[in-house]
């Protein structure tokens, strides 16, 4: 009896193993889509971009044992696995950025993820089939704060503490760092204070922060104001006054009805300005081909600016102008 009770569970072990080996042995393969991004803290001091945009989604074609597909098949199914791989950088840079050529299947075959998947990426199935890869060194630098309501519209807040923020920023960065102010937030900051941290965006869905600061509004009452500012003037770089006119193409447009926050003595101040509008023209403007594109800069009253009793409603009109050469006189 016990001579044929392990007869049979020995012909049952070995059907068992011919099966796990037979279900492992088969291959089979399947297309999938992955994204790919990066890692980076808030104030990292290293940049890493991509030469695409991030999150970069890759279609690849993964192969290995049937069974490994058929798992993978449900976790996706399942919503358990949505194929997300991040890039990290593995050592801190030194010196200048440099460019790595990442080759994506190869890179991918190498991931955690991927290896507990027990399956590899086929090296031809990957679209792009190489990343590149910009690492830069950032440094910490004091910026001026700006704020902005919902609609991207500039804020002067009666109080900024601390009113500038150290943050990594890309070597030669002019840009302020800002803070983005909700309706509530400023419902909030009218009345006592709210916190808030100003970053800097160094591109698409990669910002470095500051440390907190506290943002206080004036109560002032401001009225929404329609005015047509009328007196335009260049603010031309001394380098290029005497050898180019600026001829402006769409004065129409920077004159039409422009909506204004402010109280009545602001805008009754901005009103009898003799400039409502700069136009700012640079040294490099005169290397430019086409027509140049700039936002102008409304000419507030500085004391009542400095108060936030006067501001734009709308976002900014846009100069479109040309520098025209002139003639030089005669010798």
């Amino acid at each position: 009896m016990n001579s044929t009770v392990k007869k049979y569970a020995l012909v049952v072990f070995i059907t068992l193993l011919v099966w796990f080996w037979a279900n492992n042995a088969i291959e089979d393969q399947i297309e999938v889509s992955v994204s790919i991004t990066t890692t980076q803290t808030r104030d990292s001091d290293i940049l890493v971009t991509f030469d695409k945009p991030m999150p970069l989604n890759v279609k690849i074609t993964v192969k290995g044992p049937s069974s490994k597909i058929s798992d993978l098949q449900k976790l996706i199914a399942s919503g358990q696995e949505n194929l997300d791989f991040v890039y990290s950088l593995q050592n801190d840079l030194k010196g200048e950025a440099k460019t790595i050529p990442l080759v994506t299947a190869e890179w991918l075959n190498q991931t955690v993820k991927m290896k507990s998947f027990g399956l590899t990426v086929e090296s031809e199935s990957a679209k792009p089939a190489m990343i590149q890869v910009t690492i830069e060194k950032l440094v910490k630098k004091e910026l001026v704060i700006e704020c902005f309501d919902e609609d991207g519209i500039s804020i002067t807040p009666d109080s900024l503490n601390p009113s500038k923020a150290n943050i990594f920023v890309k070597q030669g960065w002019v840009e302020p760092a800002r803070i983005d102010l909700t309706a509530t937030d400023v419902e909030k900051a009218q009345k006592d204070y709210v916190i808030k941290e100003p970053y800097v965006q160094l591109g698409p869905n990669n910002r470095r922060y500051g440390k907190r600061v506290t943002v206080k509004l004036s109560s002032t009452e401001l009225d929404t104001v329609q005015f047509k500012p009328l007196n335009i003037s260049f603010a031309v770089s001394k380098n290029l006054q005497g050898k180019y006119k600026v001829e402006l193409k769409n004065e129409s447009e920077l004159t039409e009805s422009t909506t204004f926050k402010a109280t009545t003595e602001a805008m009754d101040a901005y009103k009898k300005s003799p400039v409502h509008i700069f136009v700012l023209v640079f040294d490099d403007d005169e290397k430019e081909i086409d027509v140049i594109t700039r936002d102008v800069i409304y000419n507030f009253p500085p004391e009542y600016l400095v108060k936030g009793e006067i501001a734009l409603a709308q976002p900014p009109v846009k100069a479109r102008f040309e520098l025209i050469k002139l003639a030089l006189p005669d010798q």
